[in-house]
């Protein structure tokens, strides 16, 4: 009993220890100039799901230039989930995200952007979204995902569209209490007013999963456009994932 307790506690402080040093060090990482990251980009989710199918998105988040020291844009957005073809997933842990144990999903939204640039003309961006995600769970613990998403945008009054695809896999874990998925995605995107690829991310991150509702998700994105441009992200999402309950009942 007594080796039970002390193998407890010393877990528990290796996973406290493991949070912090790995939002330590990309606190660190994305403020210490260009030398790591160009940009840090704090956001918060909340998700609510209505039923076996529906679930809506709230999401907020800022950009943060490392480079200066400001704050380049935001973003507001809300989603409606719809969740397809349930199947039963073995899990590693229960993860608080649902839509994990769907093969398909789409999702209808719209997001606001404001330009925060201290500039004479600020070019705020209203984007409306589609999106339509397919799941392949394999090995237990493993899971693929395609994401075919389009961003129809509104930019200073100009109008132009864009297809994104991006492919994820991701490898659930747990160590007695200790709980994580790290993940490494690809994104290519595709500009239809200027007819070409002009873009690609390639992403590394972690989710932890905390309590019943919670993850917290640390990445960090590499991206280059094909003007030339490149640059790296650090990025952290604070989700809380909740539940309604009928009228009446339990």
């Amino acid at each position: 009993m007594g080796i039970r307790l002390e193998f407890n506690f010393k877990l528990r402080r290796f996973r406290t220890k493991a949070v912090v040093f790995a939002l330590a060090g990309g606190v660190w990482a994305a403020t210490a100039g260009n030398l790591f990251a160009d940009n840090l980009i704090p956001e918060g989710a909340l998700y609510v799901t209505h039923s076996k199918i529906l679930r809506s998105r709230f999401a907020a988040g800022l950009n943060y230039r490392t480079e200066d020291g400001s704050v380049s844009s935001g973003n507001l957005e809300y989603d409606l989930d719809v969740g397809l073809l349930t199947f039963f997933r073995r899990y590693v842990f229960k993860d608080p995200n649902v839509e994990k144990a769907q093969r398909l999903t789409t999702r209808l939204g719209f997001a606001y952007i404001p330009d925060l640039r201290d500039v004479e003309n600020p070019a705020d961006e209203n984007r409306g979204i589609f999106e339509v995600t397919g799941r392949i769970p394999f090995g237990g613990s493993w899971l693929l995902a395609d994401r075919n998403k389009g961003d129809f945008r509104w930019i200073d009054g100009v109008y132009s569209a864009r297809y994104r695809n991006r492919v994820r896999l991701e490898h659930s874990m747990v160590r007695g209490s200790f709980k994580c998925t790290p993940y490494a995605n690809a994104e290519a995107y595709y500009d239809f007013k200027a007819d070409e690829w002009n873009r690609a991310d390639m992403t590394l991150g972690a989710e932890f999963p905390w309590r019943w509702s919670t993850v917290l998700e640390c990445y960090f994105t590499h991206y280059e456009t094909r003007r030339g441009g490149d640059g790296q992200s650090w990025g952290f999402v604070f989700q809380k994932h909740l539940v309604t309950k009928p009228r009446g009942g339990t």
